[in-house]
């Protein structure tokens, strides 16, 4: 029999919290968003056919992001009873992108440490995440204009607490990923 990959697992666990998180949904007559029901299942499944090949803490995070993000934040509408929630959010997804640029150095160098100094693998993960939170709020106003979303509030405020809160995350992540270099070679050194 074949294994299940513990990314298979992780997805299998998330499908249960969706399905946990519905089920309650009409047991206790909570509002849900319909819209958000199909974009978190639809989410699951994108990441686990794009990135279940992926290092298990990116494809953990990814899902743990989307369930927070989607699930919890539109599906139970955390973002509109929250006041903090999307800005929490961004933040988060500026440390996440972080990673997902410290994992797109690897793959440039197809596995092999980058050759470049740290600075400069530093300053790309952080240039990276805050290109991705610049990018998100693009794609959030094209939302609010072409498709008659309102995830911006029609607000420049809201729009720029959302980029500084992701540089911030951006920053967050790459003062992780300098904690975790030094941890493991001060380990890599007592072994």
């Amino acid at each position: 029999m074949k294994k299940i990959s513990f990314n298979t697992k992780i997805t299998f666990i998330f499908f249960a919290l969706y399905v946990i998180l519905f089920a309650a949904v009409f047991i206790f007559s909570l509002v849900f968003s319909l819209q958000a029901l199909v974009l978190s299942f639809g989410g699951l499944l994108a990441v686990w056919v794009i990135g279940h090949k992926l290092e298990s803490k990116y494809y953990v995070g990814a899902q743990c992001f989307l369930f927070a993000a989607e699930g919890l934040g539109a599906g139970l509408q955390f973002y509109a009873n929250i006041s903090c929630y999307d800005l929490i959010m961004h933040l988060c997804s500026g440390i996440l992108l972080a990673f997902l640029g410290e994992y797109t150095l690897t793959l440039f160098n197809k596995g092999t440490p980058p050759s470049i100094s740290l600075l400069s693998q530093y300053v790309y993960c952080f240039t990276f995440s805050a290109a991705c939170a610049g990018l998100w709020e693009i794609w959030e106003f094209s939302g609010d204009k072409i498709l008659g979303f309102n995830s911006q509030l029609g607000s420049l405020d809201d729009t720029m607490t959302d980029i500084i809160a992701g540089t911030i995350g951006a920053v967050i992540g790459v003062f992780i990923l300098l904690l975790i270099r030094k941890i493991s070679e001060s380990y890599n050194k007592k072994v």
